[in-house]
């Protein structure tokens, strides 16, 4: 891990102890998640560290947050221009400012995003009232394309700025979260990515959790593995920009205190302006370049990956045995979706791989067929750290 990351792996198991202490209920989720069931440990530079807690457990989670030194929550509740839904567990003493972001954030420290799952309203029109509002607010804190449903959302929460937007926020955040459970549908609670899809969990998920280790530390998430499939499929985007040209940060210095400098001397516009020019023209020298790492990454993080593993690893034992007595042609016929798979991503100059040994005998079914140049593609693009087995609880014994 990165300087950077060790602190955030802190704020993290303060976040787990608030959590255990107090009989909250966390999961880990998005990037850590797949880190965990993956590696065990942290890995790339990303510094999006997030976990899932439930909305009955907000006002338990905020009293104790409330009541610790050098630590505040920031999210809608107390900045009206806050990116989306979920909030932050930020530390004081600390120093985290996105240049890209100016403005975005007031509380400018380390921070843990804490992503809230919502009961969905019984009443239908609650239900719609809260979706075009957690729309529009999230459209009116970030830049997007509008078409006439977004619009409309957008329209909404625009006229409640009348009441200031501190308090629309305030009043969006609560009415999105206030839902109990007694009021929720019984069937699902729900979980929205900033500017993504809702993605729902049948509320049978969270009625256990099992312990999984990241960094050597128990972290909880749910026992049931559709856990895991349905937070695969938020985090097969590109991790979020690596600390470097467009932060400034230092792990030990108050954010505050970089505020007050800020003002004293007049920090100029012309900074922000220079900054983004220079990350401007790197964009453009780069393009190819980041087209490329974003490829590979969207292919270890595909949701491909992980349907294909839940397709095929329970099948292993039996594909090893018709490998062992030569039945090429039954072998062909039950790795047909995986070939398939391998030839959309062999057109990108990508490969997949969720199991060695299923991947090696695959190819051997290829050369048997006489595809050899096809099999070689294959091998050729098949990255190293894709060819270890995919580390993941599918219920398989």
């Amino acid at each position: 891990m990165t300087n950077e990351q060790n602190k955030l792996f802190e704020l993290l198991l303060e976040v787990k102890e608030i959590c255990d202490k107090n009989k909250i209920d966390y999961y880990l989720c998005e990037y850590l998640l797949t880190d965990a069931i993956q590696e065990g440990k942290i890995t790339g530079t990303y510094h999006d560290f997030s976990v899932m807690i439930k909305a009955d457990d907000l006002d338990k989670f905020i009293t104790e947050v409330n009541k610790k030194e050098n630590r505040e929550l920031e999210g809608l509740f107390n900045n009206g221009k806050f990116p989306g839904t979920y909030f932050r567990y930020v530390a004081k003493d600390t120093l985290y400012f996105p240049i890209y972001r100016k403005g975005v954030y007031n509380k400018i420290g380390f921070a843990i995003n804490i992503k809230v799952l919502k009961n969905a309203p019984k009443n239908r029109l609650k239900s719609k009232i809260n979706t075009v509002l957690e729309a529009g607010i999230e459209l009116n804190n970030n830049a997007h394309k509008l078409n006439f449903k977004r619009f409309i959302c957008l329209s909404i929460v625009k006229v409640l700025g009348i009441i200031g937007s501190k308090n629309r926020g305030k009043l969006i955040f609560n009415a999105l979260n206030n839902v109990k459970k007694a009021d929720g549908r019984k069937s699902y609670m729900y979980y929205k990515p900033t500017m993504g899809e809702r993605k729902k969990y049948p509320r049978a998920i969270f009625d256990k959790t099992k312990t999984i280790k990241l960094e050597g530390v128990d972290f909880k998430i749910p026992a049931d593995r559709r856990y895991v499939s349905i937070n695969i499929n938020i985090s097969k985007k590109t991790p979020m920009s690596t600390f470097g040209s467009t932060y400034i940060i230092d792990e030990t210095i108050p954010y505050e205190e970089f505020l007050k400098e800020c003002k004293k001397k007049k920090f100029p516009k012309s900074f922000y302006k220079n900054r983004k020019k220079l990350l401007k023209k790197d964009e453009k020298i780069t393009p190819y370049k980041k087209y490329v790492n974003k490829c590979w990454d969207l292919l270890y993080r595909t949701e491909d990956r992980f349907k294909l593993a839940e397709v095929y690893l329970p099948q292993k034992s039996n594909i090893i045995n018709l490998y062992n007595n030569k039945s090429f042609n039954e072998l062909e016929e039950i790795l047909a979706e995986y070939i398939d798979v391998l030839n959309k991503y062999a057109a990108k100059g990508l490969c997949v791989v969720f199991d060695p040994i299923i991947f090696q005998i695959t190819i051997d079914v290829i050369i048997n067929k006489g595809n050899v140049a096809l099999a070689r593609k294959f091998i050729k693009y098949a990255p190293k750290e894709h060819l270890l087995p995919l580390n993941i609880d599918l219920g398989i014994k």
